[in-house]
């Protein structure tokens, strides 16, 4: 459901070896990375400058002219609009604070970068490389490098329900779509059209068994180190919006502390929470694994950092 990738870059996003050069270091780079047989070598070079940026890991961007925080959502669209023809110039005008810069300049939360020639290593064991490993790297390639890591799901609605308990239909769990909205309204609006949130119209994360009330203030106990009768008495913690006597399903809400602290957590942190989570009393009796609670995590991760930088909040869509 998802891939890890080390890239290694130089300095100078315009500058590009030759392919002798390049074959010398991807061999290294080989040999450096060892993992299994998920792990493969890409080398290539771009026709123009290419962003290199660390996918989920993104936690924030810093304006280097007012120190204001550059919301994600500016970013997404900004890849999104040069994904097939690159970018011409790196020169941009920040939304902040209207200044003009260079987009290599801006202060990413997660290293990030820009390069016409990219040696991209796919699910590597080892997180970063050391120094003195990159100047060994920059020395054969005949000019200085840096190294970007990058955590990719490759489905950004996706439904989980297969990853977090295969089979898990035999078992009767309820479906638990959490999706971002602009407020309480248009969340309980979206009751009005069977099946679900419209993936069309919101960015949606849909699973089985995660119910917003107990899992979720279990979530939320270890995320923020506090119990789990306090994670229930926070505001908008479980707070059913829609009427009781709706059939079907129910619109509920998710607290903004769980949302802050989903949105504000690094990898490394999700990667320490998934184990606790897993191991409380509503995952267990469905063997739901520390690995599969960790995608769950990033997934949920990716969508209430994502619903914080467009000023949106989370909701569930509940299906009993």
């Amino acid at each position: 459901m998802s891939d890890d990738v080390l890239s290694i870059i130089p300095t100078d996003p315009h500058w590009q070896p030759d392919r002798a050069a390049a074959d010398c270091v991807a061999a290294i780079v080989a040999d450096l990375t060892f993992g299994d047989d998920d792990v493969g070598v890409d080398v290539t070079w771009h026709d123009t400058l290419t962003v290199v940026d660390c996918g989920e890991n993104l936690e924030r961007i810093g304006c280097p002219h007012c120190a204001a925080s550059i919301g994600l959502a500016w970013w997404a669209d900004l890849l999104e609009g040069h994904c097939e023809d690159g970018f011409a110039t790196l020169a941009v005008q920040v939304p902040c604070c209207a200044a003009e810069s260079s987009l290599d300049a801006l202060q990413y939360g997660w290293p990030c970068g820009f390069a016409r020639f990219e040696i991209a290593i796919w699910n590597p064991e080892r997180a970063w490389f050391t120094g003195e490993e990159l100047t060994t790297l920059a020395g054969v390639l005949g000019h200085p490098v840096r190294q970007v890591r990058a955590h990719l799901c490759r489905s950004a609605n996706v439904a989980l329900s297969t990853l977090v308990c295969p089979g898990c239909e035999d078992h009767g769990m309820v479906l638990c779509d959490y999706f971002s909205a602009g407020d309480d309204d248009a969340a309980v609006r979206v009751l009005d059209r069977p099946g679900g949130p419209d993936t069309s119209a919101f960015e949606v994360v849909s699973l089985k068994g995660v119910d917003p009330v107990v899992v979720m203030a279990r979530l939320e106990a270890i995320l923020t180190g506090c119990t789990y009768d306090e994670a229930c008495r926070r505001p908008r913690s479980g707070q059913l919006l829609s009427s009781p006597d709706d059939e079907g399903a129910f619109i509920v809400t998710v607290s903004d502390t769980l949302q802050e602290a989903l949105g504000s957590a690094t990898h490394d942190f999700l990667v320490e929470a998934s184990g606790p989570w897993s191991e409380t009393g509503e995952l267990r009796q469905y063997a739901i694994t520390s690995e599969a609670a960790l995608e769950v995590l990033i997934h949920l991760s990716g969508l209430a950092s994502r619903a914080r930088s467009s000023g949106l909040r989370l909701f569930c869509w509940w299906a009993l």
